[in-house]
């Protein structure tokens, strides 16, 4: 894979990012690190949530450690972590000192267990209820080292947080698929949008998403499957089924495969700033998703979100 410069203050990196959330004991996923470095891969996404396994948080953490410790590969890979993710259930008086105590023991938690502080370190969710430069001032104290980045965060929020605070990244929910924060279900998370597109570019700002390939869901429109419950429920409407058509056209006309499709679709947007991110529990998976690369043209991607009715 090619790597570019993507991060502003970061060396250059592979546009598809390893999703790291189902590290553990059970899936110790080294086989998929070992395939994705093999590729060129060079971004791997974790958080202090992720790789929960018998009430222990950040065994994700721990594999990506040991991993790079055996490699002795660390100045050439980008290690994302994230906090937080909890502080919305945070109440009483003296939230932002709660706040920043939790986000700084959740950092020298990530760091402890990877080994190292991650190369940028994201607040996991946007606790609205506080005013972005107070937001930002806990941040700012609890990120150490860290570049610092920021998680489902809306457009808007995102403005008034690059007036504070110098932001490396963002990573948000996005795919080929439509989807709202509704249908997903969590109101504190965020969905890509043409409006965050245009900004992202505007601002040369790197940003990582989630869900890239919509847990599976165009495949089983195309085959008649049944996809998983939370596929249908997030994803399955009536704009995606004609998405899942013009994906297939694309496909058998371009003779790339879907996946490579949809990955492209992510990293091709506008400026390119978008980074996909590849998660799997089999090593098969990670081989497939980074074993071909395909820059779409904008007449292609507005044809896939059915602005033409055909592309150049």
């Amino acid at each position: 894979m090619e790597r570019k410069k993507l991060f502003k203050h970061l060396q250059p990196v592979t546009p598809i990012v390893l999703g790291c959330d189902h590290f553990g004991e059970t899936n110790p996923g080294i086989g998929q690190l070992d395939i994705y470095w093999q590729k060129g891969g060079n971004v791997l996404d974790t958080a202090r949530s992720y790789g929960r396994e018998a009430s222990k948080l950040g065994t994700s953490e721990l594999v990506i450690g040991k991993w790079i410790k055996a490699n002795g590969n660390k100045a050439d890979i980008v290690v994302i972590g994230k906090s937080g993710q909890r502080m919305l259930s945070l109440e009483g008086p003296n939230i932002d000192r709660k706040l920043l105590d939790m986000l700084k023991t959740e950092h020298e938690e990530e760091s402890q267990a990877l080994g190292f502080e991650p190369d940028i370190w994201m607040l996991h969710r946007d606790m609205t209820s506080l005013d972005m430069d107070v937001l930002m001032d806990i941040a700012l104290q609890a990120k150490g080292s860290s570049l610092l980045g920021l998680s489902n965060f809306s457009t808007a929020r995102m403005k008034q947080a690059i007036r504070y605070a110098d932001i490396e990244a963002s990573e948000i929910q996005g795919s080929l698929a439509y989807c709202t924060p509704e249908a997903w279900g969590d109101p504190s998370l965020w969905c890509l949008t043409d409006e965050d597109v245009t900004f992202y570019d505007e601002h040369e700002l790197a940003y990582l998403c989630f869900s890239s390939q919509a847990k599976g869901l165009f495949y089983h429109l195309l085959d008649s499957t049944d996809p998983s419950q939370k596929a249908h429920d997030r994803f399955d409407c009536p704009v995606n089924r004609q998405r899942a058509q013009r994906l297939q056209n694309l496909s058998i006309r371009l003779g790339q495969s879907l996946e490579t499709l949809m990955l492209s679709f992510i990293y091709s947007r506008g400026k390119g700033y978008g980074m996909p991110i590849a998660g799997s529990t089999k090593p098969s998976q990670i081989e497939s998703s980074t074993s071909s690369t395909f820059t779409m043209t904008e007449s292609m991607i507005d044809y896939l979100l059915g602005r033409e009715d055909d592309y150049e």
